[in-house]
């Protein structure tokens, strides 16, 4: 199966076909020319048929259909409320698409919440259940993932952080209200800031590097002649991560998430300029600082291809579905590494003590406390001269459990990774894909006699029925 996703930016919209991997397949581009919500409904939903129709994909291979705008949406009526950069109000949107492609579900949401949401999907850890994504721009955008799903609120209207006031009374926003965070921190305040402190400073080497022109000021001016030695620089660079650091302990303050992304054209600058710095700021201001496990400050990835992915996972979100980013493959990808830091450095005897081994444990429940974990890494290291890292530890058996919500046994894993190393030695856990493919086809060869067995009886009982 396949899902679109089609994003509507400010000058383009642009669409995704994304594959069941959640990777996008084809694109399609066209420039935003907006005449009325008849016409923009009509666009979007010639522009989902024309993908499909392009990369000949038959449209019941389509499992639904995602847009993120920019501004709050209905999504359970297929509405969007209002846009801040195109004349929308109340929009319905799914009504419209629904008038040329009828049956494939429709949903909405905030762009800035579909492109967290992308983000989330494809972050490294696939362990992690709450991620916010805060992207450097016109303006400030975020999108907030709690428990593994976009935080909304009552209304649609959640997460818009970039109107969080900083400065009281201060800098008059577009929103209506004064002092908002993106009034200070986005990339466009970094440019006035810029300007301002050119202006203060006529020996400063940025007028050099823009030729004397204000208009060549950018987001990267500041970082550029701070790394040359110029004062003047430094000190934007300086109060600019200042106020970023500001409004991201607040988020930290209030959600703890595990995970910070940042986004747009300033996160592009070198870590020992921008992210370390601010992990520090943030740490010396958020509640939370001795505690063992703090929120990770991380570069987004994704770029324009996040609020095309996330828009397809909408339809995903809805259902309460978990997408397979967060399914088998991943999933198997971490125990892959798991599987590799344990029997990465022991001969085939000890490998073979070791499977036993871990099947005992997960026949007893002996890793589903605390104690039994501890007890069982020691007995490994007694056993084996093999020594397993706590946190490690702990992945090994949450995958196994994730891999058990998603019908893979850990006692089928282990047999079928034991086969495996019997086969490949060392190099078993580069085969570990085939245990998905091999619990694929049991579980068919099962349902499919499954299904025998029951008509068997089904026949035998109707049969009974009438002679008896």
């Amino acid at each position: 199966m396949y899902y679109i996703g089609i994003d509507i930016g400010g000058t383009n919209l642009k669409a995704g076909l994304v594959d069941e991997n959640y990777r996008i397949t084809a694109t399609r581009k066209q420039p935003l020319q907006f005449t009325s919500m008849e016409q923009m409904g009509d666009t979007l939903a010639k522009m989902a048929i024309g993908l499909v129709e392009e990369n000949s994909v038959p449209r019941d291979q389509v499992a639904s259909v995602g847009m993120g705008f920019p501004g709050p949406v209905d999504d359970k009526r297929g509405v969007v409320i209002k846009t801040v950069n195109i004349p929308i109000r109340f929009m319905p949107v799914a009504e419209m698409f629904h008038r040329q492609w009828d049956g494939v579900p429709v949903h909405l949401g905030n762009d800035a919440d579909c492109a967290a949401l992308g983000e989330y999907y494809h972050y490294e850890d696939k362990n992690i259940e709450s991620l916010i994504l805060v992207t450097l721009g016109t303006g400030i955008g975020t999108g907030i993932i709690l428990n593994g799903r976009i935080h909304t609120g009552i209304n649609g209207c959640a997460g818009e952080g970039g109107h969080i006031v900083l400065v009281h009374g201060g800098e008059q926003c577009t929103c209506g209200r004064k002092g908002c965070w993106e009034r200070y921190a986005s990339a466009n305040a970094l440019i006035r800031q810029t300007m301002a402190a050119m202006d203060q400073s006529r020996d400063s080497i940025m007028w050099g590097m823009v030729g004397g022109d204000l208009s060549r000021v950018d987001g990267r001016t500041a970082f550029e002649a701070m790394r040359k030695g110029d004062a003047a620089a430094r000190a934007v660079v300086d109060q600019y991560l200042r106020y970023l650091a500001d409004g991201l302990s607040n988020f930290v303050n209030i959600f703890q998430p595990e995970v910070i992304a940042l986004g747009g054209g300033v996160s592009h600058e070198r870590d020992e300029d921008l992210l370390l710095p601010l992990q520090r700021m943030v740490l010396e201001d958020c509640f939370g600082r001795e505690a063992d496990r703090h929120t990770r400050l991380a570069k987004a990835k994704l770029g324009n291809d996040a609020g095309i992915i996330g828009a397809a996972l909408l339809g995903l979100q809805a259902q309460g579905t978990e997408p397979s980013g967060k399914g088998a493959g991943d999933i198997i990808s971490q125990a892959k590494e798991q599987l590799s830091a344990v029997f990465g450095h022991v001969d085939s005897q000890a490998a073979g003590e070791i499977f036993s081994f871990l099947k005992e444990l997960v026949q007893d429940d002996a890793l589903k406390s605390e104690e039994g974990m501890i007890n069982a890494i020691k007995k490994g290291k007694e056993k084996f001269g093999v020594e397993v890292d706590r946190e490690d530890a702990q992945k090994l058996v949450d995958t196994m459990e994730r891999l058990e919500e998603i019908g893979f046994s850990p006692e089928y894993i282990l047999d079928k990774a034991q086969g495996l190393y019997q086969q490949y030695g060392a190099d078993f856990v580069d085969h570990m894909d085939e245990v998905v493919a091999g619990a694929a086809k049991d579980a068919a060869q099962g349902a499919v006699q499954g299904f025998f067995a029951n008509l068997k009886e089904s026949v035998k009982n109707f049969f009974s029925n009438i002679f008896s």
